[in-house]
């Protein structure tokens, strides 16, 4: 079932609920490797190769393939949450360019919640939102380059979840795409911020 934005139970944006008790691994490898071993991971693969010929490719290039989508990032989230597990930033484990990275789109929405971008013009919020995911979009980069994983849709959803553990970003905000995300912006007022 695909999520509609605004999150439809009430839940304002960015508003982080507080019985959220997760168990963190700070270990992005184990964390993925427990995710591609998980029951989502399978019946998410499943569904996405039904009524496709599977003679035509090997089960590494279909894994390949479903983890370029977004379902891949979105049963990523799902593993997270039916597990009770969420992948907690800890820069050991990540190179430089990561960790920059990351602070800088941690850092942009640390300013969110503090209230700076409320108030501002549809184009200002325009802005701050392009911004806001050519952070997120660098961040996830670091992790292909860093070998991590070879997908972007599943990178994206691994610093989703560091921000859901940090408490700037909610499973219900990260569960939309980006092109819902946008459409939704740019058809709101000012107001809905």
């Amino acid at each position: 079932m695909e999520e509609k934005y605004p999150p439809s139970n009430n839940e304002k944006p960015f508003e982080v609920p507080n019985d959220e008790k997760l168990k963190a691994v700070k270990d992005p490898v184990k964390f993925l490797e427990s995710y591609k071993n998980s029951s989502e991971y399978a019946e998410a693969l499943n569904k996405f190769k039904s009524g496709k010929d599977s003679s035509i490719a090997t089960e590494e290039e279909w894994k390949e393939e479903f983890e370029e989508l977004d379902l891949a990032r979105q049963t990523l989230l799902k593993f997270s949450q039916n597990n009770g597990t969420i992948l907690s930033f800890s820069s050991q484990y990540y190179p430089k360019g990561f960790t920059e990275a990351y602070n800088d789109y941690s850092g942009m929405l640390k300013d969110l919640h503090k209230g700076k971008y409320f108030g501002k013009e549809r184009d200002e919020i325009i802005k701050f939102d392009q911004i806001r995911s050519h952070y997120h979009s660098e961040a996830a980069s670091c992790l292909v380059k860093a070998g991590i994983t070879k997908s972007i849709k599943i990178a994206r959803g691994l610093v989703e979840l560091m921000t859901i553990d940090q408490k700037l970003e909610t499973f219900n905000n990260a569960f939309i795409d980006e092109t819902q995300r946008i459409k939704f912006q740019l058809s709101s007022s000012p107001e809905v911020f």
